[in-house]
């Protein structure tokens, strides 16, 4: 008899700590939070639910895509000296060159426009050209290059 309730005893022990083990996975806390996870099957799925967009892109759109600017390489500064011994890479429109009233642009997205400088120095040629730092706009050539 004492050994029919040991055996009992040990098997109900057995149920309530593999319950316990159980409720306690299932109720785990990630430390650094404040609530446990939560985990349920999901019983059923409608695949009505389930709507694809109806803007697509093909994919040979999506490699295809030329870049919307061209960049140039220049030096800038309030003065002719300045701006010969400084380089800075600048970006304009995509077919833009470099000549008077082309928009320059600090980022490729052609959002930052460069708000200084008085003095542009295009490295290509060395060619020296104003800068109109209010409209950030390649302004006249002056004529003379950089040495």
């Amino acid at each position: 008899m004492k050994r029919k309730i040991f055996i009992f005893s040990t098997v109900l022990l057995t149920a309530v700590l593999t319950s316990f083990t159980n409720l306690q996975a299932q109720r785990q806390i990630i430390s650094g939070t404040t609530s446990g996870i939560k985990a349920s099957a999901v019983l059923n799925c409608n695949q009505s639910e389930l709507q694809a967009s109806s803007k697509t892109t093909p994919l040979t759109e999506l490699t295809t895509k030329k870049p919307v600017y061209v960049h140039f390489t220049c030096g800038l500064g309030s003065s002719t000296q300045a701006a010969c011994e400084s380089a800075y890479t600048f970006f304009a429109q995509d077919g833009s060159t470099f000549k008077k009233d082309t928009q320059l642009f600090w980022d490729p997205s052609l959002t930052t426009p460069v708000t200084w400088g008085t003095v542009i120095v295009y490295h290509a040629d060395n060619s020296i050209w104003g800068f109109n730092s209010s409209t950030s706009s390649v302004g006249n050539s002056t004529g003379n290059y950089c040495q």
